[in-house]
């Protein structure tokens, strides 16, 4: 695992124990990680989210309903997890 890596699963953990109005999307964690040059980590932010929801520290939702974080497809938001 990479430093952005981690530093992206750090920004997702704290938006999400942060518990902002809007939802936390794979958008807001690499526009946080890195405001001028976010469009690079949007991806990377996707699977950082995915990795944590594989451990159980969040949710991937879509839809209001928890996914499969190795399905999911398209847009999806990001929660606390559920096993915490």
């Amino acid at each position: 695992m990479t430093e952005t890596d981690r530093r992206l699963e750090a920004t997702v953990v704290r938006l999400v124990s942060e518990g902002q109005d809007a939802p936390v999307t794979p958008e807001l964690v690499a526009r946080t990680a890195a405001p001028d040059d976010w469009q690079p980590l949007y991806e990377p932010a996707r699977r950082a989210a995915r990795r944590l929801a594989h451990r159980g520290e969040v949710d991937i939702v879509q839809n209001g309903h928890s996914v499969d974080p190795g399905s999911v497809r398209g847009p999806f938001a990001i929660r606390a997890g559920q096993r915490r």
